[in-house]
């Protein structure tokens, strides 16, 4: 069976890994938008709050990992219907996984070119990090789901503030435990 190694991996294997995460991203966001609109209809709940909640949620849980990742970096500068929702739910894991691979990944990128860590986690990680509520939203519109995309670039916007909220408690985990230390 295929391991993959440890972080912080080889150059080429972050990039390579990098741009997997964030194409699995995509993939799955236009996958949840389907799955979203059909929950939507079936659950009566309709588009307007499963947009907001759920997708905000799946859609929002990549960024928040990659925060945590991020904050925990030497580099602080970065940062039926059962089986519907089973189908949801590992889609927006499979989301989620790709914020920790592409935090990671960062990580070696920064070391091993030079770049900036402001400049790869604002301009890289960042378009990463819009990618699920963009894609979201875009696919949603195409599917005639226009409460669904609207509410979905709503609910992750709104859910994204928690990624200040993850890095500042990351941050200060880290710093205690260094304080301890000395």
């Amino acid at each position: 069976m295929f391991e993959l190694p440890s972080p912080p991996w080889p150059l080429g294997w972050s990039i390579a890994l990098f741009v997997i995460a964030a194409a699995a991203t995509v993939v799955g966001s236009v996958r949840m938008a389907g799955l979203g609109d059909v929950l939507a209809d079936r659950t009566g709940w309709g588009e307007a709050v499963f947009g907001a909640v759920f997708f905000g949620l799946a859609t929002s849980s990549s960024g928040i990992v990659m925060t945590a990742v991020s904050a925990a970096s030497v580099q602080p500068g970065l940062r039926g219907a059962g089986a519907l929702w089973a189908q949801f739910i590992a889609v927006g894991a499979v989301v989620a996984a790709g914020g920790w691979i592409i935090a990671e990944a960062a990580e070696v990128i920064v070391a091993s070119t030079g770049l900036s860590a402001g400049f790869v986690g604002a301009v890289f990680m960042g378009l990463v990090n819009a990618l699920p509520e963009t894609v979201t939203a875009i696919a949603a519109v195409r599917r005639g789901a226009m409460i669904l995309a609207v509410s979905a670039v709503i609910g992750g916007n709104s859910l994204d503030v928690l990624n200040l909220a993850v890095g500042e408690l990351r941050a200060k985990l880290i710093l205690g435990r260094a304080r301890r230390l000395r």
